[in-house]
């Protein structure tokens, strides 16, 4: 069985549906996302870190990523990567296409408005999205719809699916 790699747009849907997947065939679930939260918390001086340059940030990260698969590989274990920091390009460079299954999530066609409203409706209690104001929401979906945009270019470049 092939290992999934989960990527895309923060509110496109990919962890709910990752985390199904991995119940379903007894994967283990990775929230990349946490690894980040925790070099940017607990060392700052990697320079890793959340909604930066995310077109630099993904070349440092897709570094990171190849080494943790390899120990992930090396222990055998079947897993679901859960991410939205790296661009097809660079995930291309490192995933070896026989060991896994990459798609992406995202939402590169729709105005921010209507997405504010999908992410209002479907809010879990915790979400950061609850503490944000509605003009400082629509900033940053419009943020991630031209980051969407850019990755559903690169998918089509480096064959991957997009979702």
């Amino acid at each position: 069985m092939k290992n999934l790699i989960i990527n895309g747009a923060s509110r496109s849907g990919k962890s709910t549906v990752a985390k199904r997947i991995a119940k379903k065939f007894n994967m283990s679930y990775i929230p990349f996302d946490s690894i980040v939260s925790t070099l940017e918390r607990l060392y700052p001086c990697t320079g890793i870190k959340h909604l930066d340059d995310n077109i630099a940030m993904s070349k440092k990260l897709s570094v990171l990523l190849k080494e943790f698969i390899s120990h992930l590989e090396y222990e055998d274990i079947h897993y679901i990567i859960d991410l939205y920091q790296i661009y097809p390009v660079d995930l291309k460079e490192i995933v070896d296409d026989e060991k896994h299954l990459v798609v992406y999530f995202g939402y590169p066609h729709i105005k921010a408005e209507e997405k504010l409203e999908h992410i209002k409706k479907y809010a879990r209690e915790k979400d950061w999205t609850r503490q944000t104001s509605d003009k400082q929401m629509i900033d940053i979906i419009n943020v991630f719809i031209l980051e969407n945009q850019l990755m559903y270019e690169e998918c089509k470049k480096v064959n991957y699916r997009f979702f």
